[in-house]
């Protein structure tokens, strides 16, 4: 595991929650990296900032341990949410590299499935990761010995 502490806040929340992108279809963490609890699935509203210009708001669920305070939310899930608000709403960004944000308030979540959701109304109601952190997948086995 290695963790990545974000210095620079951009919401003006009070941060929440160590957050894992999982880049691993094969695996989905039932059970938490860090206490190997089972792990429960929670619906977030993720901010996803998309380019230099795009923002987005999607519902998305997750596994999350209440007591590391540790969401994983699978990266598989978030490029197809991508792919289908860009092909449906955003061509202009098809291509552009994104970053998760934080979380924001479920009354901004709302709202943007109705309106538009402005950049300072989102940073307003943003709660930022408290870390990013990252984990390695290791398989347990029996290798042949090397010659």
């Amino acid at each position: 595991m290695s963790n990545q502490s974000s210095s620079r806040r951009v919401g003006k929340l009070p941060p929440r929650h160590a957050f894992f992108l999982n880049p691993y279809k094969e695996d989905r963490f039932t059970r938490c990296p860090e206490c190997d609890e089972l792990m429960k699935i929670r619906k977030n509203p993720l901010l996803v900032a998309l380019g230099p210009t795009g923002l987005m708001i999607f519902n998305i669920s997750g596994r999350f341990c209440p007591d590391c305070d540790l969401l994983i939310v699978h990266k598989d899930i978030v490029e197809e949410f991508l792919i289908t608000a860009i092909t449906q709403r955003y061509r202009e960004l098809a291509g552009s590299p994104y970053r998760i944000l934080g979380t924001v308030e479920r009354k901004t979540w709302r709202k943007s499935k109705k309106q538009a959701v402005g950049w300072q109304e989102a940073i307003e109601n943003l709660h930022d990761f408290k870390e990013i952190v990252e984990y390695e997948i290791y398989y347990a086995g029996w290798e042949p010995e090397e010659e």
